[in-house]
Formats: C-alpha cells, sequence, structure tokens
C-alpha cells in the first residue's frame, strides 16, 4: 500500500458509500466507515488466442503468462482459471472430441514448441508434446464430423480406426514452416506427434481446416496461403497474398466459410477473400491500418469479423447487390472497445436457441463479447471489469493488532496490514466541541483522516516457476496457506513485540509422505502432506485449513504439521464419503524449498509427472452420455467457506452446494447437499459463484451468475422466509449490478443496534448491501431488470442512501469488498488506466484529426 494508497484511503470518496478507515471504532451516525486501497499491486498479461468449444457451452481464453480460463456462455461467468507459469507463452488453444470418454479436451500450443494438454481432472496444464518443429505459432483440431475423410486420413497414418471411434487429431503451424500433425491420445492424456503434412518456406503462422477435413489451409511469412491435402500431404493450390506491396504480407489469420471460401488476414492490413476451389480473389477489404491478426466467421458465414493491432474489431457480410443480384462481401462497421491490439477472435453460438457471440481478447487483457448478428446494434460488454484479478484474503481478528490482507498473484504472495484511520473528521470533532451535536455533522461520503497507514509487512516469493492457484490466510492472520503445482505449503507469521514480522516454513514431520502425481488419492492421502488444492478455507479458530482438489477431495491440514488428518470426497449431487485413512504411496518428488524477499519467506515448486494415469480414470471411464465443454472444464468444488462458529463447512461446484459437519476432534463429515441449487454445467441452476457465512453460522448466503441471492438457515438447510419472499425482486435488483456476484461479506456481529443480517455482495463493477431480516424498500422492488449482459449503470432510486437493496455501481475495478468490522468495511478496486499503464506502448495508436 502505497502514497497513493494513503491518498485514496484518506481523501477518497466511495460513491454513495462513507470515507475510507479501518478502525474499529465507528464513525458517529450510524454508518459504516470504508477503507478503500485503490493502489495494489495487480498486472494483467496479454490474451494470446480463443477458442470456443463446437458445442457452444464454454469459450476458452489464453494469456501470455500461460494461464488459461474457461468461461461459461450461456451467463458469461468463469468456471475454471488454470495457473500459468514463468516464460510459458502460450499462443494457440484447440478444442478436440474424446471419442471413447465423450467429453471435450482442451490443448495449447506454445512458442516453446510444445503442445499442451489442460487436465481439467487436476486443473493444471500438463502432458508437454514435443511438435518436432519448434515454436508453436497456430493449432487447430481437425472437425469431429471429417466424414470418409477420418477413415483415408487415419489409414494414411497407420490408424485404420472408424469414423466414430477415431481419435481426433491436430494440426500445429510451426516456425519451421511446416505443418505437424499430432493425434489425441484416447487412452490417457496429451497427443502424440504422428507426421508432417508440408513444409514450406518461412514461419508458418496459421492454420484452418476446411469444413470437410479434407484439406487443411495454411499461411506463412512466405507471403502466401498453402492449401494441402490432408491424406497425402499434396498441395493442392498456393495463393499469393501479395496484391500490392512489394515485400511479401506475413498471413497472420485463417479461416474457411462453410462453402470454401478462404479469408485471410495479414500484416499490409488487408482482409482478403478467395475463391475456394481455383484460388481466385474475390475481394479485398482494406479497412485496418496495421497487421490484422485474427479473423472468424459465424457459423453460417454470411459474417466475417477480423482484429488487430489499430485495434479495432471490423465486420463484413455478405450482400446482395441490388442491380445485379450477385453476392459480393462487404464492409459494415467497427468497434474499438480495445486500447492495445488485439490478437484473438473467436465466434460461437451459445446453445441451440441461443444467439451467436463474438468473443475478443487484446493485450489490454480484456475479454469482450459481442452479439454476432446484431454488432452494429449493441454495444460490446467486458466479461469482467477486473480481469485476472490477483487472490485476496481477509484476515480480519489479528491478535491485537490491524486487520491483514493477504495478496496472491503469479509468484508472489504478499501480507498487508490494514490502516487505521480516525473514527470522525477534524471538522466534525470540532463541531462537537461546540455544539454536543457531533453526530450531525459526519455525513456520508466524509473523508476521514489518516492515522495509520496500511503497510506491507511480509512477501513470499514461490520457488520455480509455476504460479500460485490459491491461497488463504487463517481469521487471526498468524498462518498463510499457498497452492500450486507441488502442492499445498504452510507458513507461520510470527509478529514481535516491536512490530518485526518474521514468516517461517510449516514443515511435516519426520514421518510425512510427499504428495506424488499419480501417485494414489486413496483415503484422500490422511497422514501425509497435502496435494494441489484449487481452492483453500481456515477454520474459525486457525487450526487447520481445509483444502479441496480438482477431483471433490476435502482434506483437513492441521496449521501446526501441515499434514492431513482427515479427508471426505464429495459425490456430484450427493453429501460425499468419508475417505479411508490410507496414505498415498511415497514418491520421490519434494515440492519443498523456498526464497525470502521482505520481511518473509516462501516456497513453492512444481513439475509435472510422467505418471499420471490415476487422474486420468474418470476421463476415460465409459459414459452413458456425453459431457459437455462446460461440466468437464469446472472443478469438482471451485469454493470453499468455513463458518465463525466453527461447526460447517460449505463446497460449491457445478452439483450446487454441500454442506459438511465439523467436528471437534478435528473430523470432517456430510451434512448434506442444498438440493434446490442444481447441476450447474449441464442446464441446470447456473453456476454458484459466492458463498458466506452468516455470523453466528447459523445462515449460509449463496449468490449465482444468474443474479440469484439466496440465504439458508442451517441445519436444516432449507431458504430462508427472507430469501422466499424476495427471490424475484432480488433477482430484478441484482440485474442492475454490473458482473456477476464474485464475494458476499456479513457484518460481524458486536455493535449494538446494527442489523443482524447485514450482507454486501461485491462484482467487480459494483457493490450491493442486503439486510436479510428486513424487507427490500419500495424503490428496490421496482427495479426494471436489465436485458442482456450489459448491465448499465442503476438509477437514483436503486441507489439511494439508506435503502434496503442498494446497488452502486463503481468507476474503477472492484477487487474485494468485505467487513473488517461491526460498522468498518474494506473496499480494494484499481483505476483501470493505473492497471494498464504498466502494458507496452500500443503498436499502434490514433492520431486526432487524421
Amino acid at each position: 500500500m502505497s502514497p497513493a494508497a494513503s491518498r485514496g484511503g484518506k481523501r477518497g470518496r466511495a460513491p454513495g458509500g462513507a470515507a475510507a478507515t479501518a478502525a474499529d471504532d465507528a464513525p458517529p451516525g450510524g454508518l459504516t466507515a470504508l477503507h478503500r486501497w485503490r493502489s495494489p499491486p495487480w498486472t494483467v498479461a496479454p490474451v494470446t488466442a480463443l477458442a470456443a468449444c463446437p458445442d457452444g457451452t464454454a469459450v476458452a481464453a489464453a494469456y501470455e503468462n500461460g494461464r488459461v480460463e474457461v468461461w461459461h456462455l450461456a451467463h458469461l461467468c468463469r468456471l475454471a482459471s488454470i495457473p500459468g507459469w514463468d516464460g510459458a507463452d502460450l499462443s494457440s488453444l484447440a478444442w478436440a472430441r474424446d471419442p471413447e470418454a465423450r467429453r471435450w479436451r482442451l490443448f495449447a500450443g506454445s512458442l516453446d514448441g510444445a503442445v499442451y494438454e489442460v487436465d481439467f481432472d487436476r486443473q493444471q496444464l500438463v502432458h508437454a508434446s514435443d511438435s518436432y518443429g519448434g515454436a508453436v505459432w497456430a493449432l487447430a483440431a481437425r472437425p469431429a464430423a471429417a466424414g470418409a475423410a477420418g477413415g483415408e486420413a487415419a489409414g494414411a497414418a497407420g490408424g485404420g480406426e472408424g469414423e466414430d471411434d477415431a481419435p481426433q487429431e491436430l494440426v500445429a503451424a510451426c516456425d519451421d514452416g511446416s505443418l505437424r500433425v499430432l493425434r489425441v491420445s484416447a487412452r490417457g492424456a496429451g497427443c502424440e506427434y504422428v507426421r508432417s503434412v508440408a513444409r514450406t518456406e518461412g514461419r508458418a503462422l496459421s492454420v484452418a481446416w476446411h469444413p470437410e477435413g479434407r484439406a487443411v489451409v495454411s499461411g506463412g511469412s512466405d507471403g502466401c496461403i498453402h492449401v494441402w491435402d490432408y491424406a497425402s500431404g499434396r498441395e493442392l493450390m498456393r495463393i499469393t497474398a501479395a496484391v500490392r506491396s512489394a515485400a511479401p504480407p506475413c498471413v497472420w489469420a485463417l479461416a474457411v466459410l462453410p462453402d470454401g471460401t478462404i479469408v485471410s488476414g495479414d500484416s499490409d492490413g488487408a482482409t482478403q477473400f478467395w475463391e475456394g476451389r481455383f484460388g481466385a480473389l474475390i475481394t479485398r477489404l482494406q479497412q485496418h491500418v496495421a497487421d490484422v491478426m485474427a479473423v472468424a466467421a459465424s457459423a453460417d458465414g454470411r459474417f466475417v469479423y477480423s482484429a488487430g493491432a489499430d485495434p479495432r474489431v471490423a465486420v463484413f457480410a455478405r450482400v446482395r447487390d441490388g442491380a445485379s443480384g450477385a453476392e459480393r462481401w462487404s464492409y459494415l462497421a467497427h468497434k474499438s472497445p480495445h486500447s492495445h491490439e488485439v490478437r484473438a477472435l473467436a465466434a460461437t453460438a451459445r446453445g441451440a436457441e441461443e444467439e451467436e457471440l463474438l468473443l475478443s481478447g487484446g493485450v489490454d487483457g480484456q475479454l469482450v463479447a459481442y452479439p454476432a448478428l446484431r454488432i452494429t446494434q449493441e454495444h460490446p460488454v467486458r466479461l469482467s471489469k477486473a480481469p485476472q484479478a490477483p487472490l485476496l484474503e481477509l484476515a480480519p481478528r489479528p491478535a491485537g493488532g490491524a486487520p491483514r490482507l493477504l495478496l496472491a498473484q503469479g509468484r508472489s504472495v504478499t501480507l498487508w496490514r490494514v490502516g487505521r484511520a480516525a473514527a470522525r473528521p477534524a471538522g466534525a470533532a470540532a463541531a462537537t466541541g461546540a455544539q454536543g451535536q457531533g453526530q450531525a455533522h459526519v455525513q456520508e461520503g466524509d473523508p476521514l483522516d489518516l492515522v495509520e497507514p496500511p503497510a506491507c509487512i511480509a512477501e513470499l516469493k514461490l520457488r520455480g516457476p509455476r504460479h500460485a492457484a490459491c491461497a488463504a490466510v487463517s481469521p487471526d492472520g498468524a498462518c498463510v496457506a499457498v497452492s500450486d503445482a507441488g502442492g499445498v505449503r504452510l507458513f507461520a507469521v510470527d509478529e514481535a513485540a516491536d512490530g518485526a514480522v518474521a514468516v517461517r516454513r510449516i514443515r511435516g514431520g519426520d514421518g510425512a509422505q510427499q504428495w506424488r502425481a499419480g501417485g494414489g488419492g486413496a483415503g484422500g492421502g490422511v497422514g501425509a502432506l497435502p496435494p494441489p488444492a484449487v481452492c483453500m478455507a481456515f477454520a474459525a479458530d486457525g487450526g487447520a485449513v481445509f483444502c479441496a482438489d480438482a477431483a471433490g477431495w476435502v482434506r483437513r491440514v492441521d496449521a501446526q504439521t501441515g499434514c492431513v488428518t482427515a479427508a471426505v470426497r464429495l459425490e456430484a449431487g450427493g453429501g460425499g464419503a468419508a475417505a479411508a485413512a490410507a496414505p498415498p504411496r511415497r514418491g520421490s518428488e519434494d515440492g519443498d524449498g523456498g526464497e525470502a524477499s521482505g520481511s518473509g519467506s516462501g516456497s513453492g515448486s512444481g513439475s509435472d509427472s510422467d505418471d499420471d494415469d490415476a487422474p486420468h480414470a474418470a476421463r476415460h471411464a465409459p459414459a452413458s452420455a456425453p459431457r459437455s465443454a462446460a461440466a468437464a472444464a469446472q472443478p469438482a468444488i471451485s469454493r470453499l467457506v468455513a463458518s465463525p462458529d466453527g461447526r460447517w463447512l460449505a463446497a460449491a461446484s457445478g452439483a450446487g452446494v454441500q454442506v459438511l459437519a465439523l467436528s471437534e476432534g478435528g473430523g470432517v463429515g456430510p451434512a448434506g447437499p442444498l438440493l434446490l441449487l442444481g447441476d450447474a454445467a449441464d442446464g441446470g441452476a447456473p453456476p454458484v459463484t459466492a458463498l458466506a457465512f452468516g455470523p453466528d453460522g447459523d445462515v449460509l448466503a449463496v449468490a449465482n451468475a444468474a443474479d440469484g441471492l439466496a440465504a439458508y438457515s442451517l441445519p436444516g438447510r432449507a431458504p430462508t422466509k427472507w430469501s422466499g419472499d424476495h427471490s424475484e425482486p432480488l433477482a430484478r435488483l441484482l440485474g442492475l449490478l454490473p458482473g456477476t456476484i464474485e464475494r458476499l461479506s456479513f457484518a460481524p456481529a458486536g455493535r449494538a443496534g446494527r442489523p443482524a443480517r447485514s450482507v454486501l455482495a461485491q462484482s467487480a463493477g459494483g457493490v450491493a448491501h442486503f439486510d436479510l431480516e428486513a424487507p427490500l424498500s419500495a424503490e428496490a422492488l421496482d427495479a426494471k431488470r436489465r436485458r442482456g449482459p450489459h448491465k448499465p449503470r442503476p438509477g437514483s432510486a436503486a441507489a439511494a442512501a439508506g435503502r434496503n437493496g442498494r446497488v452502486l455501481p463503481l468507476d474503477s475495478p472492484c477487487l474485494f469488498l468485505g467487513y473488517i468490522g461491526p460498522a468498518a468495511a474494506l473496499l480494494v478496486e484499481k483505476p483501470w488506466e493505473d492497471v494498464t499503464a504498466g502494458l507496452p506502448a500500443p503498436l499502434y495508436r490514433h492520431k486526432y484529426g487524421t
């Protein structure tokens, strides 16, 4: 927290909220003191690739730092976020159909010359397969319905499988100018090199399939477009893309329409349309003033989209000439939602009855969605106002000190002490002495003087290149847990009497067995060190941390020894089954070690193992029905939260929410599911996006991606009367909140006269406040829900002060909002211009008047 943050905390005004402070002394007048941190260490990585799954349920995004995200297309919410590693340089993505397991699998090409599989069973990028052609610039999966060509190509490669059960194949455009064929492994994960289709001069930069799968089209740095017969590898046609320039342009992007028309985008800024049979130029449209780096097309081939370094997204349509009646391609319009060059485009249909959607990703890290067929009539919308947000967790009750905030991004994990402010403005204090009516002089929005600035007290640097997948801090701030591909590591945070902070690694005893990838998850690994986790939550007393992995195991890890003491595996739609106390087999890998910087020390490492058959048993087991990409991508458990009274643990996933009972002896047992939340990924209820327990542990609040918010009473697990009475008005009201609810926070008990069920809901674009024991205000009940994913700023009625059901949009991206005291809250935000200031300058910037 820098001087800029201090200025934000001291003078910044919260839209419709009190000024910043973290003090437990509340300002008079019943207001909530709001501490605003406006300069957290948050950076974004460029989007390098987008790939929409052919089943229309999900789209994947790859980032330069190796991060891969999967988004639910029906609800425009993030289903999975797989962390990357330093030096990853992902360049391309492709979905492939696994005919045996009847599910979709995702592969990523990298400039390091490898093709990785995104292992959804472990939520990691694993199984690097060498392309044998250098850097992979583009990756494309052969159409699943390849017709008779499937048998021909398989026979040419020595396969011989039939069309239905033949493994799908990928084609990689490589740095040596060749197209390399990789076959998706039917047994096990990853892919294997099969053959080389062809090799040209220069680099192969782009690749696309003919819809029938009989031919593959490539473009490269030689300025030519090549059409290859896939079965024989013979060149069918060569097209020279350089129509006007003397030097050959780079063909950065290709697409083939259903009628065989080839669309190319090149470094001359041209989008060109070529006749698919003879290679004649149909038309050349010069709507970009810099390189065209991506092209995409609608499913019926009537619309084509291009994007590049301008940055702009241009739309072209096939129109009929009024005089001759002949069809021709024409430029329609363009959109410019990105500040930097646009590197990726993807067009997809959101289900059978949904309209098509166009998505773009750029160097600014933003993912933007457009209604593909109405792009000229509606504005684009960001999938998230805070892309690639860091992991933030709060420790509200440190012993004798201010609250602490844990922030993790990449390999860096930092612990911050929240600042402290005066209980009232200085002017109000003077008025109090004169009139004795101090409360009347403190108004909403008054800034509070900063008494103690916020400060970073410890920093951990994970050893090795792998980035943190999740992190958590105990409620008292004395213990930190971090997980990466090497496993879960615990650290003790010791603070001396003089305020000096030391961080030490909590290591398992001499008899503790190391976790090993594929080394047996039987019994959940009781007695061993914990494996990698996808989410974590500390118990209320800080004595244990609960770690959930992508396979559905929930493990209780002792905070003193760092070893697993209990485990339970949750089944989809059920209450789960207790695990046997069988430790995993001993392995040689040790994800140990660490580096220290600042006043702390940390560790972390991770390496992929070749012994990975066990985690894929479920993937390759016979399936009675095909699984959608959205269902396959979402981890078995996506969120964990422990109740403040130590009785309950709630776990959210695509199967809804399941509640676990915690015993005093450290046991973990199933208490049952919340049955009103169905299977989110396969067409049931929308995915759960946030969970929070009330201060006494008797109420669990649940938010989902469809603007739903409900409160459940425990242990009965039934919706409260308030939820039943306000379900529809709540959905309408939350439709005004920009973005999806990402965090819920209950006000802790302790201040007389405050609502016992006061809860804050936070999205990347705004905040909302509710009292779960009072009816919604009349103005909130009259709120009209906005159509579509684009949610404009709410009207004054919905944002008026003192109303139950108050929605407040924020100008800057919101990263965190939570109570840190009975009448104090912490808001973490950062102006977007400050985030993009750390990015490279745009390759092209328009000059006004030119």
